[in-house]
């Protein structure tokens, strides 16, 4: 499990709005609470929402969030978006913590630079001549 940054922690919160605003009319509040802790764990965790070919693997959400097959075409609908939220969030993640660990460039290979630019320079202004 990865550690709670501050960006985990406010993204937790978002769904947790999320959950209130969308799901909350849609289900009673035992199905509410346990889609809300499944949403928090992919968070948490940093894992993307189960897919299946090229869509949301329903079965395996409906599974790990206990639910025995209640999962309406509302819910879906409305759960889609909240889950599409999350594999963003998780890819940014990813990719913020990428950029954290490449090197920074150093000085020295941009000076390199500037004479190759210095020498395309000198010769455009040759050719004006």
């Amino acid at each position: 499990m990865q550690t709670q940054t501050a960006a985990s922690l406010h993204f937790q919160r978002k769904i947790a709005e999320f959950c209130n605003l969308r799901i909350a009319p849609l289900v009673p509040k035992q199905t509410l609470d346990n889609i809300r802790p499944y949403l928090t764990h992919l968070i948490t965790c940093r894992q993307r929402p189960p897919k299946k070919r090229n869509g949301i693997d329903w079965q395996s959400i409906s599974d790990g969030c206990c639910l025995d097959g209640e999962m309406t075409d509302a819910l879906k609908r409305n759960l889609q978006s909240g889950l599409e939220a999350i594999a963003r969030w998780v890819d940014s993640e990813e990719a913020r913590s990428v950029s954290r660990t490449l090197p920074a460039r150093s000085p020295a290979a941009s000076f390199a630079r500037k004479p190759a630019a210095a020498a395309q320079k000198s010769r455009s202004t040759a050719s004006a001549r």
